[in-house]
């Protein structure tokens, strides 16, 4: 971005939207995982979040994971509102999450970021909760119309007292308030872990893990495997289709599963009678019988104990598929699996705020936020 204080042509060049997807199907050919670290302060009234977003270029990093946070790009987010959470990336545009809090509430915003020219979306979405009203639960997810070309948030919410749920979305590139989308068809499999089953985009889609007929998602226990889904909201046309879980899964295990994207595949991955960690992804989007096996490796080869009951998650695989990257929750190291060797390396990043289950798949890009 220096080299457009050079001249005025070559401002012209940079600036031209046609040289923003020449330069960003070349900065596809070297991702990086972002990492978010926090740390919490005091306010005058409540409090906020002091929290520093990580680069990991992942060719360097699969080659050497002791990598450290001190040799990784960072980025301040105080910069950035004082942004706490990272909802999701696409296109080299970050969502970022801002929120403080007092004793009666908590007041979020989320705002979109591009931290390769540092802009900064001039629509902001605003959201207040009511702390004192819990049992709620709130769910952000970030997304891309290809009907509109619209970057959008999406939130789910769901009143334990009354079981009433609601989903929102917001359209950042219109002047637009929250709009109510109804007709949410099931509860999304409930944990109040940030983070967790928030929903994940692909093609034009947020989806969630849910329970159908479930009466709250608190009471997902005890349910079948014909009860559990992956519900599916297109972007475009705000309607809600329903997908089913791969065939291969007959038994609801005790640990949360989960879905995510994997090479731009929806996966889903879960505990296997208790001895090993299975991921599965649908070849082609939308068709169920697509689903396929991709790992299903034992806990002692990974060399985790899982009887905490924190559930693993898939987080990138490298172009060959020999590595997988496995986050656990509430562990501040990851994991890489090298499937051809069963060979298991752990980063040597330990910092205390280090959540690599929240870690996201990006890209540098020249696209205005």
């Amino acid at each position: 971005m220096r080299f457009k204080c050079t001249s005025k042509p070559w401002n012209c060049l940079i600036s031209d939207p046609t040289f923003a997807i020449l330069h960003f199907k070349k900065s596809s050919q070297n991702p990086h995982l972002t990492v978010v670290w926090e740390q919490r302060f005091r306010r005058i009234i409540g409090y906020g979040v002091n929290a520093t977003m990580f680069y990991f270029p992942v060719t360097p990093f699969l080659k050497n994971p002791s990598l450290t946070v001190a040799t990784a790009p960072s980025f301040p987010l105080k910069e950035q509102d004082y942004a706490s959470w990272v909802v999701g990336s696409i296109n080299g545009i970050i969502c970022l999450r801002s929120s403080y809090f007092t004793k009666a509430d908590e007041y979020s915003w989320l705002s979109l970021w591009n931290p390769a020219t540092r802009l900064t979306s001039r629509n902001v979405a605003y959201f207040r909760a009511a702390r004192y009203e819990e049992p709620l639960i709130y769910k952000y997810a970030f997304g891309y119309d290809n009907l509109t070309r619209t970057y959008k948030a999406v939130v789910f919410c769901e009143d334990g007292e009354t079981r009433s749920r609601e989903v929102g979305i917001y359209s950042f590139h219109q002047k637009s308030r929250w709009r109510k989308i109804k007709g949410f068809p099931d509860y999304p499999i409930s944990t109040t872990r940030i983070g967790t089953n928030d929903g994940v985009y692909l093609n034009g889609t947020i989806n969630w893990l849910s329970v159908r007929h479930a009466r709250s998602l608190y009471l997902d226990f005890g349910i079948n495997v014909d009860e559990m889904v992956i519900n599916s909201l297109d972007l475009g046309s705000e309607t809600y289709k329903q997908l089913l879980l791969p065939s291969g899964f007959d038994e609801v295990p005790d640990i949360y599963p989960s879905v995510g994207v994997l090479k731009d595949c929806l996966c889903f991955s879960h505990d296997c009678k208790g001895t090993h960690f299975v991921v599965w992804v649908m070849k082609e989007f939308g068709v169920e019988v697509s689903w396929t096996q991709f790992l299903s490796i034992g806990y002692n080869d990974l060399q985790v104990d899982i009887k905490n009951f924190s559930p693993l998650v898939p987080v990138f695989v490298s172009k060959d598929d020999d590595v997988v990257v496995i986050a656990k929750l509430n562990e501040t190291q990851a994991m890489l699996y090298y499937r051809r060797d069963n060979r298991v390396e752990r980063t040597e990043i330990a910092e205390p705020s280090l959540s690599w289950n929240l870690a996201n798949y990006s890209v540098e890009s020249l696209f205005l936020p």
